[in-house]
């Protein structure tokens, strides 16, 4: 499974938006999976980064080629704005053959960004206090 543009792609998010991601990507017992992320949504992987709405799950229309609700297109800039956000999608895609399979290898990889991260400031504070002293 590829994911080295997911994981590339991954680092363009904020700290914000990619704990988003890992709220909308986690499905909590008692939740519905349908409103979770999905690939077939304008909240999909890349759709995120500039949602103007609540986070949406499953879209109908998506899946079935239909017209789009409004509002539903805005993921559209993003995928057609970058290769590596177009590349990511696909890889996010291929992650499994339902939603469900892709957000679950999607998880373990949206938490090593955010170990990155930490390690990084972890790091960068030492180094400082290093100069410091």
């Amino acid at each position: 499974m590829e994911t080295g543009n997911i994981r590339q792609f991954l680092k363009t998010y904020s700290d914000q938006q990619l704990a988003a991601l890992l709220a909308h990507a986690t499905v909590e017992p008692g939740e519905d999976p349908a409103r979770k992320l999905s690939f077939f949504s304008c909240c999909c992987f890349v759709g995120i980064l500039n949602a103007p709405h609540a986070l949406r799950g499953y879209v109908p229309e998506f899946a079935q080629g239909r017209v789009l609700p409004a509002g539903s297109t805005h993921h559209q800039t993003i995928r057609l704005g970058s290769a590596l956000a177009s590349d990511a999608e696909d890889e996010f895609f291929f992650l499994g053959s339902t939603d469900a399979e892709r957000r679950e290898n999607l998880v373990p990889i949206i938490a090593s960004e955010i170990l990155r991260r930490e390690q990084l400031r972890t790091a960068n504070v030492t180094v400082q206090e290093m100069a410091i002293g």
